[in-house]
């Protein structure tokens, strides 16, 4: 998790072998080992990933951490020519295809309609003093998950059960 304060980020976050430390003190079992505790805690979080993928559920996080979602939103439809063809005028820049082509080429989500997809943590559920100076950022293995498994051809079905980005 990152703190926001005054534009800044300070980035304090947890890795295992800190968390394995603390785990330690707080329990004082010494039968557990480093590399086992390391490979419960990295399942877990691939299960979590795996679930939010499949299942587009809200998941509530113990202790009063707030709720963590896949949510979609609808990106702006305006059209520009480029090269002849019609491209989106918001779309990012495929940056692996504008290397082998030589020329800016434009990613389209044509494989899921327009929509982009993003992980979601709920500050509003949680229940700890200044929740909301907290950021709680997903690692890139998780983003590429949720980006492969929408480019597998499994969209259609993931993105019905995605929540929508509704602004009121």
């Amino acid at each position: 998790m990152k703190t926001k304060r005054n534009r800044r980020t300070r980035d304090y976050s947890t890795t295992n072998t800190d968390a394995y430390k603390l785990f330690k003190k707080a329990t004082n079992l010494t039968n557990i080992e480093k590399k086992c505790f390391t490979k419960v805690i990295n399942e877990f979080n691939e299960g979590l990933v795996q679930h939010l993928i499949h299942t587009g559920e809200k998941v509530t996080l113990i202790h009063g951490l707030g709720t963590m979602h896949v949510r979609k939103k609808r990106s702006p439809q305006e059209f520009i020519m480029q090269n002849g063809y019609k491209v989106l005028k918001s779309a990012p820049i495929d940056w692996k295809a504008t290397k082998e082509a030589g020329k800016i080429v434009r990613t389209q989500n044509f494989h899921t309609d327009g929509y982009r997809c993003t992980y979601v943590w709920g500050r509003s559920a949680a229940r700890f003093l200044n929740s909301n100076c907290w950021i709680f950022e997903f690692c890139r293995t998780a983003k590429r998950g949720l980006a492969a498994h929408l480019k597998s051809g499994n969209a259609r079905y993931s993105l019905d059960r995605y929540d929508e980005y509704i602004k009121y």
